[in-house]
């Protein structure tokens, strides 16, 4: 007998958020106030099932418009806690089944938290100015390795 999972409701919270790397390289020559920056964004989900835990790693290399240079990055690890995690394991891979609106929704609760550590972070440095724009996690491709 196959348990529907899309249907049980998961219930979730924010159990941490961990800097994990932060990179500031500073122009050979200052930047104009006009300068647009573009944004390389990846979230990693990785599950720890034994403690109901799910980790979204979001890493952001700020580049210039023309991805020649790389201004800085930051790497940011937000952990939630899952109190029905194991009710979305599949038993016979050991593999998690999460739906997507779930997943649609812890991404983008980590990109707007990443986007509040980015602000914090940079204040006072030339990126200050390089605010994370809104971002429709739907959009985000899904690669799986």
């Amino acid at each position: 007998m196959k348990k529907n999972i899309q249907k049980e409701e998961i219930k979730f919270q924010i159990k941490g958020i961990e800097l994990l790397d932060l990179n500031v390289v500073y122009p050979k020559i200052p930047l104009n106030r006009e300068v647009i920056f573009k944004f390389n964004i990846n979230v990693e989900i990785k599950i720890d099932n034994d403690n109901s835990l799910i980790m979204a790693i979001v890493s952001v290399d700020i580049l210039d418009n023309e991805n020649v240079d790389k201004y800085g990055s930051v790497k940011v690890n937000c952990v939630y806690g899952v109190e029905n995690l194991s009710s979305f394991i599949n038993p016979e891979t050991n593999k998690a089944d999460l739906p997507n609106q779930f997943v649609t929704a812890i991404n983008s609760i980590s990109i707007s938290t990443v986007r509040g550590v980015m602000y914090n972070q940079f204040r006072g440095t030339f990126l200050h100015g390089a605010l994370l724009p809104i971002i429709d996690p739907n959009f985000l491709q899904k690669q799986t390795n």
